[in-house]
């Protein structure tokens, strides 16, 4: 199923969650064939579509494809409401068992303090999402 990496691993890891562009591992991941580089909202985005979603539609904040995308993703939050349950509890109502859509994903989650609540909750968000 998912894992979570503590490490970023050229050919190992598929994604790296990134909450900006400053940091060496963002410029080395970003140039890595096989490796797509996502904001924190694409794994949300998967859990409540229950499916693996277009990395392409979440890009870090800071990149060449945050700005291209800015507009039209502003207009989708401005037309969609938000969603008042948090997104771990969604997670475990909307991923079913013999689902694993997160199957053989590997993430590595930049500039999340380790150990914090919100690093330790999308660890077992991937691993519930990648169960098989």
């Amino acid at each position: 199923g998912g894992s979570y990496s503590s490490d970023l691993v050229k050919g190992r890891c598929t994604h790296l969650v990134a909450i900006n562009t400053t940091s060496s591992k963002y410029a080395h991941a970003s140039k890595w064939e096989g490796v797509c580089v996502v904001d924190k909202g694409w794994l949300q985005a998967c859990i409540e579509e229950g499916q693996r979603v277009d990395e392409a539609e979440f890009p870090v904040e800071g990149s060449a494809q945050f700005a291209r995308r800015r507009d039209s993703t502003q207009k989708k939050e401005n037309s969609s409401a938000e969603a008042t349950q948090d997104f771990e509890t969604i997670a475990g109502q909307l991923v079913p068992w013999d689902n694993p859509y997160m199957l053989n994903t590997r993430l590595y989650l930049h500039d999340f303090e380790d150990n914090s609540n919100e690093a330790l909750r999308v660890q077992r968000i991937v691993r519930h999402a990648g169960a098989g």
